[in-house]
């Protein structure tokens, strides 16, 4: 495990065979006060992480706004694939 974290090294890096073939893209639009994370690959393995990797994400970001700055709010989540 990597201290403070409860990762597997080993899985991580199992992981990240799959996940280094996904592409990001992150937009910060200031006048919108807007950030958006646009996340895509064509290997069909690393496409299938998409969705979970999205919510994970999601989740993880609320609590760190939570956490750091005590912000609060909602995660409205659009297109959800079932299952």
């Amino acid at each position: 495990m990597i201290p403070g974290m409860g990762v597997d090294p080993a899985k991580m890096a199992e992981m990240q065979k799959i996940s280094q073939h996904i592409n990001g893209v992150i937009r910060v639009d200031y006048e919108a006060k807007m950030v958006t994370l646009t996340l895509s690959s064509v290997v069909p393995e690393a496409s299938a992480l998409l969705p979970e990797l999205v919510g994970q994400l999601g989740g993880a970001l609320a609590q760190q706004l939570s956490a750091f700055f005590a912000i609060k709010g909602e995660i409205i989540e659009v297109n959800k694939p079932s299952g």
